[in-house]
């Protein structure tokens, strides 16, 4: 189960460090996929700005943690949060593109604004749905082997046995 829990961390920590990253590296673009959503208010911008540049720092942030193993369960659920939004968000997108556009709801592809372009919406939840999985087990069971708590802070303070 420990090496289950590693492989799961890595593989999130790891995609969450590339969607971060693909993000920061234009942010421009983000920001125009942010606005699609129409879930922030377009004036005053600070609040789309700020969603904008804050939260790819961090996906990169929880990622890099998540890698390293540290703080583990703290940045799997913050993980799981965003997920859980980003989920909602990308479902009602697609209802409206596919009550506008009049298709089958699987049939509706657009970019999401995760970093991998455009993809059929299905195929996204259901990866989500994977990510939300794989983000509940890591915070509900730990990161597995490789997480570094153990080897900074040792084991729980108790009684000293008696000699």
């Amino acid at each position: 189960m420990n090496a289950l829990l590693l492989i799961t961390r890595l593989v999130l920590g790891g995609l969450f460090l590339w969607m971060g990253a693909q993000k920061i590296s234009d942010p421009v673009v983000f920001l125009k996929l942010i606005r699609e959503y129409e879930m922030l208010p377009e004036r005053p911008p600070l609040a789309l700005n700020s969603v904008a540049v804050m939260l790819p720092w961090l996906e990169v942030l929880c990622g890099g943690l998540l890698v390293l193993g540290v703080a583990v369960r703290g940045a799997a659920l913050v993980v799981f949060g965003m997920l859980a939004v980003f989920s909602t968000a990308i479902l009602l997108r697609a209802l409206q593109i596919q009550s506008a556009e009049e298709i089958a709801f699987c049939a509706v592809a657009f970019d999401c604004g995760c970093g991998a372009g455009p993809q059929p919406v299905c195929n996204k939840l259901l990866q989500n749905a994977g990510l939300l999985l794989a983000s509940l087990l890591i915070t509900l069971r730990g990161g597995g082997l490789g997480c570094l708590r153990a080897s900074l802070f040792g084991s729980a303070p108790g009684p000293t046995p008696a000699k």
